[in-house]
């Protein structure tokens, strides 16, 4: 299992490289179309204020301690589920309906920052416990 406890740049590091690559993609997709360039850009924007919206949730929770974030944790984070679906949700069907973006592109815009924390998570895994040079000792 991936200790993440000692890792406080976490977030921030999903958050830029999840930048990068939805800017790398944006580059090649506004060559396409403007739907799918403004799709995967409005999903990618609408992943990332969603995994921002929890890490300053769960930052808070945190901060309080122990016992306040037992008694309140629940509370706040069913209150910042409940709240950001219809959201979403709302500016999604406002995307789709109105600007007439292309749902697949605005799908793979959304995934970007779920498939970075993936990656990451399996990265640090794979790689990051051990600490040794790979390939063989030239000295």
């Amino acid at each position: 299992m991936t200790d993440l406890k000692g890792d406080e740049g976490f977030a921030g590091r999903v958050m830029w490289t999840s930048a990068v690559v939805a800017a790398v993609f944006l580059v090649f997709l506004l060559q396409m179309s403007l739907a799918v360039s403004l799709g995967f850009g409005l999903g990618w924007a609408t992943g990332f204020v969603g995994f921002l919206s929890w890490k300053v949730a769960l930052d808070r929770l945190v901060a309080q301690g122990p016992e306040a974030a037992a008694r309140q944790g629940k509370t706040w984070l069913l209150l910042i589920m409940a709240l950001k679906l219809p959201i979403v949700g709302g500016i999604l069907a406002l995307a789709i309906l109105v600007l007439e973006v292309d749902l697949l592109a605005l799908a793979g815009g959304v995934a970007v920052v779920p498939s970075v924390v993936l990656l990451k998570l399996v990265g640090k895994a794979c790689f990051g416990a051990a600490r040794r040079p790979v390939g063989p000792r030239l000295v």
